[in-house]
């Protein structure tokens, strides 16, 4: 007689087993090493980005004004209530409808006017000592200008040239040039 030896079949499980769990998170802290050192690079290239686009923004309304007003740059002039060269000057210039010499008018004015430029305040700078910041120095100069050694403000203008920048000596993402260079 032949007695036939049973082979008892594994159950199945639906678990998974400690070493294939501990392989897992294995696998996870090793592409979470390799990508944790990517990330500050990242929200620097995105800040960058949107700091290019706020500066073609700006620098397009300031071309706009300039265009509309016969070659006179924003806060060149006295917006009516303000002196020329002011912060207010140019801020009011910049975001109210103004005549053809720069002044600001009412809101109740039928006089035709150019304006707005700039549909919002000055946005914040994205990058450098003083991001979070939106304020401006504007300055008189002939000729090109550059940030200032140590800024106390987010952004440059300079009234003469209609030159707009960020006032940030830092080196961008890369290393080529400063943020003011852009």
């Amino acid at each position: 007689m032949i007695t036939r030896i049973r082979y008892r079949s594994r159950p199945a499980h639906d678990a998974f087993t400690l070493v294939e769990i501990l392989i897992v998170i294995t696998i996870l802290g090793i592409l979470a090493a390799t990508l944790l050192p990517t990330i500050p690079s990242i929200k620097r290239s995105a800040s960058e980005t949107s700091l290019k686009q706020i500066l073609v923004q700006i620098r397009i309304a300031i071309q706009r004004y300039s265009f509309a007003h016969k070659g006179i740059y924003p806060a060149q002039v006295t917006d009516g209530s303000h002196s020329a060269g002011s912060v207010q000057s140019f801020q009011r210039q910049m975001r109210m409808r103004t005549n053809a010499e720069g002044i600001v008018l009412s809101q109740s004015s039928e006089q035709k006017g150019c304006g707005p430029f700039l549909h919002s305040a000055i946005p914040y700078c994205p990058v450098g000592m003083l991001q979070r910041e939106n304020t401006i120095n504007i300055v008189r100069e002939f000729g090109r200008i550059q940030a200032d050694a140590n800024p106390q403000h987010a952004w440059k203008y300079n009234s003469q040239t209609g030159e707009f920048l960020c006032n940030s000596n830092a080196l961008c993402v890369d290393g080529s040039s400063p943020y003011w260079w852009w």
